[in-house]
């Protein structure tokens, strides 16, 4: 077969997980600055899922076809020219970065800046559920400032972020409610979560007070943001696909009105947060979690699954 291209998952229109594909694309070479990484394993994300259903085309175009991976582990296959840091053999995982997906693929380039070293013992399919958990660690590490004794609420707490949000919440010394599905409770306590909650039973005003809120899933942030203490925190990282404008004015307005500013970020984590993530596992503070793992012909089920809701930790899926 022609090594000058590769398998990657493809769409030639937006919908649903039946659009997707695997074809064949030219093999990427890496530029001056990047490093290209023989993909062993990816994992699914909410973020891709909303790009390949185009809820976000007016960031992703009418340009087909499009791509889906944003994280990835793998080994180094080349350097570019000027590429420091990495080794061709090295374990790494990474992201793709700002610019868009394409990890669901046989190999991918990226800035060698965007790579870190995965620790020793650890298997490169459960390696690739942890790139997300770099998320976690700045929201509660970076943005709230999360301090021992303080008191902790993760909204999706069983999914990608959210485990390792409640796992890391555990090991900074705060106390940890998760809000999850009733039959993720228990997987949730067994992450460290002193309080575990259905969901679907309690509404928000039920809850709290609390020291610090993360939230996964970008609804209801204003009656969230109700149960801050004085002085409390509010991070998310998502927003209400169905009222775009809406959520985004209201993250954008809650810095100049009410108590307790609600703060926004999208994860893009570099060299140094990932020498941060290998540290938390290595330490024991994080373990990954794989829910299911699905061969590369399968990423479509893999795509069904986290739309069906439920996930424990990460669908990854398997390249090689």
């Amino acid at each position: 077969m022609d090594d000058r291209t590769m398998r990657a998952v493809l769409f030639d229109r937006y919908g649903g997980p039946e659009v997707l594909y695997v074809g064949r694309v030219p093999r990427p070479e890496p530029a001056p600055g990047e490093v290209l990484v023989r993909v062993r394993a990816f994992s699914v994300n909410g973020g891709e899922l909303a790009a390949r259903a185009g809820h976000v085309r007016l960031l992703t175009g009418r340009k087909f076809p499009q791509r889906v991976g944003l994280d990835f582990s793998g080994e180094v296959a080349a350097l570019g020219a000027g590429a420091t840091g990495v080794a061709v053999g090295d374990r790494v995982w990474g992201v793709v970065g700002r610019t868009g997906f394409g990890s669901a693929a046989d190999y991918v380039t990226v800035r060698a800046e965007r790579l870190g070293r995965v620790p020793d013992g650890l298997d490169l399919v459960e390696a690739a559920a942890l790139p997300v958990a770099t998320t976690a660690i700045t929201a509660l590490r970076d943005k709230a400032v999360l301090r021992p004794g303080e008191r902790l609420l993760v909204r999706g707490a069983a999914g990608g972020v959210g485990n390792a949000a409640v796992q890391l919440g555990k090991a900074y010394g705060a106390e940890v409610t998760a809000l999850a599905r009733a039959a993720n409770l228990d997987f949730v306590r067994t992450l460290g979560a002193h309080h575990a909650i259905d969901h679907r039973t309690v509404s928000p005003e039920e809850l709290g007070p609390f020291d610090v809120v993360f939230d996964t899933t970008g609804t209801d942030l204003r009656a969230f943001r109700r149960l801050l203490t004085p002085g409390g925190r509010m991070v998310t990282i998502a927003f209400d696909q169905t009222r775009l404008a809406a959520s985004l004015g209201y993250i954008a307005a809650s810095a100049v009105h009410g108590r307790g500013r609600v703060r926004f970020f999208s994860g893009n984590p570099k060299r140094a947060l990932f020498d941060d993530l290998a540290r938390e596992v290595t330490e024991g503070r994080l373990r990954p979690v794989v829910d299911t793992c699905f061969p590369l012909e399968e990423t479509a089920a893999a795509h069904r699954a986290l739309e069906a809701g439920g996930v424990r930790g990460k669908y990854v899926v398997r390249v090689d």
